[in-house]
């Protein structure tokens, strides 16, 4: 299928429409300005002629499947699919989309089931930035149902844990191998708050890891098929204690000459890694800048709630980049 033959465009948002204004909006005045058909799938929110101008909207159920997603793209006609979605759980609901429209000759712009899995994943992610050559706290992977002894009968496992932390280094702090906006972290500032841990331990996988003081930052890679950009930095606020809900906190992504300077060999190291994945549309990683270093703690394999802020110090379009991937001009 050729960008001609795309007529009809349909994206799918998970989270309010109006929370990537005003760049949503652009989107949807390009795509129609160019004299194409645009709808959006959402399913949180509301949606109106200001959040997308020029086109139309269709409201789903919030527990919407992948298979009542690609009904009612499929009964729209839509040509192709562009995923806007976060956090993770939507994401890789979306990457499920595109593979169950790739059937129908539905082509779609979103991350593939097999990356969606993997950065999803936090332990898997660790892995990867490590082959990569990229900084990532040190940690280990917790078994919480073998600590409780509910899996296998393996009293020594606690030791081991014990013996970990001393050689990551306190603090530590643990979170949940899967999820996504901070939730489930437990800080751990010695071996006194272990043990609590230990005798308390969450159900489930959990990574165990140094928590490093210095600042949070954010960045977005788009792109797809070696082609990719990096977004500008987004310092969010300092780390080092127990956990804060981010989005409070006053952002900033002003030119810092240095710091910026610093990060140029981790975004093409990130460049790399997105071609070796296979990334088609957007990734958002989550770094922590000390002593200057760039740890990255996460990456999530989607739009985020800081994709706006890097569109305005860029001036490029994230949502209007990931259309021009499903048209093949991105460039």
């Amino acid at each position: 299928m050729t960008a001609s033959d795309i007529k009809r465009i349909a994206y799918i948002r998970s989270i309010p429409v109006s929370r990537a204004g005003p760049y949503i909006p652009e989107l949807a005045r390009t795509v129609t300005d160019a004299g194409r058909e645009a709808r959006i799938f959402y399913t949180d929110g509301d949606c109106g002629a200001a959040d997308f101008p020029g086109g139309t909207w269709e409201k789903l159920p919030e527990d919407a499947t992948p298979d009542r997603i690609v009904d009612r793209v499929r009964a729209w006609g839509a040509d192709g699919v562009v995923s806007l979605s976060f956090p993770d759980e939507a994401g890789l609901r979306d990457a499920v989309v595109k593979e169950k429209l790739a059937r129908y000759g539905i082509p779609m712009v979103s991350n593939g089931l097999e990356p969606s899995r993997l950065l999803a994943d936090k332990w898997e992610t660790k892995k990867i930035l490590a082959d990569h050559g990229l900084d990532t706290p040190p940690g280990m992977l917790v078994d919480g149902t073998l600590l409780k002894n509910g899996a296998a009968e393996v009293p020594v496992y606690a030791d081991i844990i014990r013996l970990k932390a001393e050689e990551i280094g306190y603090p530590l702090l643990t979170k949940a191998v899967w999820g996504s906006s901070g939730n489930g972290i437990r800080f751990i500032r010695d071996r006194a708050e272990l043990e609590e841990y230990l005798a308390t331990p969450d159900e489930g996988n959990h990574v165990l890891e140094r928590c490093i003081t210095g600042e949070l930052c954010t960045v977005e890679v788009v792109g797809a098929d070696g082609e990719y950009a990096v977004q500008p930095l987004c310092f969010t606020g300092p780390t080092g204690g127990r956990p804060t809900f981010a989005f409070w906190e006053l952002r900033s992504s002003a030119p810092r000459p240095a710091d910026d300077a610093a990060f140029e060999p981790v975004a093409e190291k990130l460049k790399k890694l997105c071609t070796t994945l296979g990334i088609t549309g957007v990734i958002n990683l989550d770094i922590i800048h000390s002593g200057g270093t760039y740890h990255i703690l996460e990456i999530n394999p989607r739009v985020s709630g800081a994709t706006a802020l890097g569109v305005a110090a860029s001036g490029r379009n994230t949502y209007l980049a990931l259309t021009e991937i499903l048209l093949g001009q991105w460039r």
